[in-house]
């Protein structure tokens, strides 16, 4: 700034003297150049500085006036919007009231009403959406019918509320079937049970009966035979012979030998009734013992290291129910690497993964195909102790990965299923601590933190932050996908393991193990 004003004064000299030198034919001049002194300078230094400072402060505080009108005109455009749609479904639903009461003439005059109202509400939501408030991203959805009546929010809450009910009684007829299924079982195991110990029951009878008809002839033998042989010992006696006296004592030796194996008999026979008539007493009862137990009653493991523990080694789908949880339901533990409980898993595409919330919460798919277990099952599973988490990865060039967590839970629905997990070790690279922290979000349930919603730009429900390093519930594509295929990366990605969020993983699943 000083050269520059210096250069400047020593230009308007120098004309200045030719200037001079042109008027008169012959002259001389002399001139000195000024210099400012170095306080000069850097005084004009500091006003240049705090010149440029006061207009980059002058522009941060211009704009943060503006992003706070912004904020409360948002604010106030909110509120007006949601008193006018107060006012209008006041007014909808006086016209419902009215309409069955009035004639015809009424009913015409009220629909031209109602028509001006639906307009006037058609125009605030499309004002209400070019604000662009973040919390105002809902999705609208009206259809129009022939007479040109628009479907209210109210009518769109009441189709969703049916929807939620008739997903969540879908699924308690599942249960029910799989709870008959399982009574079923039971009754025809119990039949088969009682049929069987009837039958050994009544050969058992039969046997004593027999074996008590044979004692009873061996006794009146024995009878005949001691008569026999005390009329023989009084002719042994009668008689000198030492010869046939020692083979009375050997026969006599033999006899009581017979004697007392007949009485053990006699007694074995006796223990043998007893037992038999207390098996036909308690089976009656063991029967209805086993029939009327309600389910509810029954043992039931809660993981499948109990199920393991009662002595199933094979991997499929079992039924458990965790501690505190109200009904039990299926699961698929995996024996192949110990007692692993597959939450989820993605192998051939044949599931649709963009989900709305109550679908995630409650668990959709085939247990022997692509499916999430769901978020609340999920929860209650590992509200009860502590679990790890492995995740298994294969590529479409056969390569596998995995990564494993020592720590994994979700919190509850009323704080969205936050994720918790610590503690990565594999081979893979640690996509999902990324996540830690975060709630759950669906495309109708927007929890991340990017001004867009990450689950409906990736059509996918995960725990995205801004948006993801991992998304194992991503749109099926095979391997590196272009951007014609699709314009977002929505893939199953584990970014740690690929360096790209364009390429999707052909198989995953994600298994809890106990710690």
């Amino acid at each position: 700034m000083a050269a520059w004003s210096s250069g400047i004064y020593a230009t308007c000299v120098l004309l200045l003297g030719l200037f001079v030198c042109t008027r008169a034919e012959s002259c001389s001049y002399k001139f000195s150049v000024w210099y400012p002194d170095r306080d000069v300078l850097n005084k004009l230094q500091v006003v240049e500085f705090k010149i440029s400072n006061l207009t980059s402060y002058v522009d941060l505080e211009i704009l943060k006036l503006k992003h706070t009108d912004l904020h409360e005109l948002k604010c106030l455009q909110n509120r007006t919007h949601v008193l006018e749609l107060e006012l209008i479904k006041t007014k909808l639903r006086e016209f419902k009231e009215n309409s069955t009461k009035n004639d015809s003439k009424l009913c015409e005059e009220q629909q031209l009403q109602l028509n001006n109202l639906t307009g006037r509400l058609i125009q605030l939501e499309n004002k209400f959406i070019k604000r662009g408030g973040r919390k105002s991203r809902i999705k609208h959805e009206r259809a129009l019918s022939d007479s040109g009546q628009v479907t209210m929010n109210t009518i769109r809450a009441s189709v969703s509320d049916l929807r939620s009910e008739w997903i969540m009684i879908k699924r308690d007829i599942f249960d029910i079937h799989k709870e008959i299924a399982y009574l079923k079982k039971d009754h025809n195991d119990v039949t088969n049970l009682t049929n069987h110990i009837q039958d050994t029951t009544e050969m058992l009878q039969k046997t004593v009966e027999n074996f008590k008809s044979s004692l009873e002839h061996s006794s009146q033998s024995i009878r005949i035979l001691h008569s026999n042989f005390d009329t023989l010992k009084q002719i042994v006696s009668s008689r000198k012979d030492e010869q046939l006296q020692a083979e009375f004592k050997t026969m006599t030796k033999d006899f009581r030998d017979i004697k007392e194996q007949l009485q053990a008999y006699k007694l074995n026979a006796s223990s043998l009734e007893k037992v038999v008539e207390k098996m036909v007493s308690t089976r009656s009862i063991s029967i209805n013992r086993a029939t009327d137990t309600p389910a509810s009653n029954r043992t039931m493991p809660s993981d499948c290291d109990d199920v393991f523990t009662s002595g199933h080694s094979s991997s499929g789908v079992y039924r458990i129910q965790p501690t505190g949880s109200r009904d039990p339901f299926n699961v698929y533990c995996d024996f192949s690497q110990g007692s692993l409980l597959v939450i989820q898993r993605r192998q051939d595409g044949l599931q649709n993964f963009d989900r709305n919330w109550l679908e995630y919460k409650f668990g959709f798919g085939s247990l022997y195909g692509d499916f999430w277990l769901g978020n609340e099952l999920i929860y209650q599973i590992t509200n009860q102790r502590k679990y790890g988490l492995l995740i298994t990865l294969e590529d479409w060039e056969g390569k596998s990965g995995w990564a494993e967590y020592s720590g994994f839970e979700l919190e509850d629905h009323t704080n969205q299923y936050t994720l918790r997990v610590a503690g990565y070790s594999g081979n893979a690279g640690d996509s999902l601590g990324y996540h830690n922290g975060m709630k759950f979000s669906t495309e109708d349930t927007d929890n991340d933190l990017n001004m867009r919603n990450c689950a409906a730009e990736n059509r996918a429900g995960w725990w995205f932050d801004s948006c993801y390093l991992s998304n194992l519930n991503g749109v099926y594509h095979k391997g590196w996908y272009t951007q014609t295929q699709s314009s977002n990366s929505d893939g199953i990605v584990w970014f740690t393991w690929k360096d790209s969020e364009k390429y999707s993983l052909k198989k995953v699943e994600m298994k809890l193990k106990r710690v």
